[in-house]
């Protein structure tokens, strides 16, 4: 399988990112629709990719069991770097398909504030509330700049609506095998351990993924996708934190952000009411780890309260 030595620590884990995105670049400087673009060839990229998520699946724990999850709750220890500051705290998030999610967060820097933050996506609804606990040093906000120019409320909330919305299809996709989008295979990553099979995920919205699932065991071992960079930005004082709008608009007039590549790594399976699911899930940005999600529970089919995704 491709799994190089695992280490814990965000900073030991550069190397290993960095091999695969070497990887990944081989995948596309040889991507077979470059050269193959024939119909025959279409569907057997397609036919392939469809073996492998069959595959996947049932190392999963099977269709039967994969298709009876409705909702799912994760929750666990999350460590995270922004440059030279590390910080800590708790993640849990809140899964409803086919278009729910809700990502609950408290996290600070050791012996300083904390942000208390929660970020809602209920349909075509989005909406966010933040406060900060203890601490003198002011509040920290991340937003997701947009193409550049001024974006009004509305399409602010299509902004927020979108990434909630590809953050949504990422988890179902890397956790459930689940998706509506058109997939194919687009190649075979290789390392001295092993190989994988990386199949094209383009969703009718939001950016293409690729996902790289484990040729022996079958197990999903990471998403990679492109997107804009986020921005943390840090309010000093005493005063409230700034609202999503008003942060959003102030990033905006920072113009267009660099596009990036994103990785999300998974690992550490667990079974869980007879599902495999991933305990440890590493997120990278330009090969630089800066996420690190211990999840220490799992409910499936969990019992949500009716306004759970309602401000």
């Amino acid at each position: 399988m491709i799994d190089f030595e695992p280490t814990g620590t965000m900073a030991s884990m550069q190397k290993q990112i960095m091999t695969m995105l070497a990887i990944m670049a081989a995948l596309t400087a040889a991507h077979p629709f470059e050269k193959l673009a024939s119909f025959d060839f279409a569907q057997d990229a397609a036919a392939r990719a469809a073996s492998v998520l069959a595959d996947a699946r049932k190392a999963l724990g099977g269709e039967e069991k994969l298709r009876a999850v409705k909702t799912l709750q994760a929750t666990g220890d999350i460590r995270r770097s922004m440059g030279e500051m590390q910080m800590e705290g708790e993640l849990e998030l809140l899964i409803e398909a086919p278009d729910k999610l809700r990502r609950n967060e408290s996290i600070g820097v050791p012996g300083g504030a904390t942000m208390v933050r929660t970020e809602v996506l209920n349909g075509t609804e989005v909406w966010d509330d933040s406060s900060q606990r203890g601490g003198m040093g002011g509040h920290m906000t991340m937003v997701m700049r947009g193409p550049g120019g001024s974006l009004d409320e509305a399409a602010m909330k299509d902004l927020r609506r979108r990434i909630r919305r590809a953050d949504l299809s990422r988890f179902i996709l890397a956790w459930l095998i689940t998706t509506d989008a058109a997939i194919a295979h687009a190649g075979v990553a290789e390392a001295p351990d092993g190989k994988a099979d990386v199949l094209e995920v383009k969703p009718a919205e939001g950016p293409a993924m690729r996902l790289f699932v484990d040729q022996q065991t079958h197990m999903p071992l990471m998403l990679t996708w492109q997107g804009p960079q986020p921005r943390m930005m840090v309010r000093r004082g005493q005063g409230p934190p700034p609202n999503p709008d008003q942060a959003a608009r102030e990033a905006e007039a920072q113009g267009p952000p660099p596009e990036a590549t994103f990785e999300m790594r998974l690992e550490d399976y667990r079974t869980v009411d007879g599902l495999q699911l991933p305990h440890q899930i590493t997120r990278s940005m330009n090969g630089q780890p800066n996420e690190e999600w211990t999840v220490k529970t799992y409910k499936v089919n969990a019992s949500f309260k009716g306004n759970t995704f309602t401000r």
